[in-house]
């Protein structure tokens, strides 16, 4: 049976790799709230965390209300720099998941050419890709109620607990798979001379 990845050539899977990567680096540099470096020593000496991480880790009215006071403290309008923030989030929602799905299908593809195990994973980590995309909409979603002043529950434990398969299933795909799965099976390729 052929596999859906064999349909489409390398040159494609590596030119959309490569546009989603650019379009990764410059949504996600504006998809962080845009407090100065001063301002984010600040806030992570009191906070251990980047502003954006800090209030989606909050887990908790208190704890939320704890970052939005320190943000707050750090630069007036930090509300503010968390809308539009969150605003360019909303597009960023869209553009890790595929460069991940595509990084997904270059070493799906290669380890099936070369009959190496792995190829399923990678398929499942594809289907796995809109999944991230829900999870990080909804975070976003509680996140706004909490800048709405809303900073009861369950906002903060809804944020948390999407943000954190979120960065699960990301970390796993695009870390684990694409780049220390994909450099082992190319390595693994080679040596075998398969």
């Amino acid at each position: 049976m052929t596999s859906p990845f064999e349909t489409i050539s390398y040159l494609w899977l590596w030119l959309a790799f490569f546009v989603l990567l650019v379009l990764f680096l410059l949504v996600g540099y504006k998809a962080g709230p845009a407090f100065s470096k001063e301002e984010q020593k600040q806030i992570k000496e009191q906070l251990d965390k980047r502003p954006m991480m800090a209030l989606e880790m909050a887990g908790t009215p208190k704890r939320a209300e704890e970052v939005l006071t320190v943000t707050r403290r750090a630069n007036k309008n930090a509300v503010g720099l968390f809308r539009t923030a969150i605003a360019w989030d909303y597009l960023f929602i869209f553009v890790y998941p595929a460069w991940i799905a595509v990084g997904c299908m270059i070493v799906s593809r290669f380890v099936s050419e070369h009959n190496l195990p792995g190829a399923g994973l990678g398929l499942f980590l594809i289907i796995l890709m809109p999944l991230t995309s829900l999870l990080d909409a909804v975070e976003d979603y509680a996140i706004l109620r909490v800048l709405d002043n809303q900073v009861v529950s369950p906002w903060p434990e809804i944020a948390k607990w999407c943000a954190l398969p979120k960065f699960a299933i990301a970390l796993l795909a695009g870390i684990g798979y694409v780049i220390i799965y994909g450099i082992i099976a190319f390595i693994w390729a080679k040596a075998t001379g398969r």
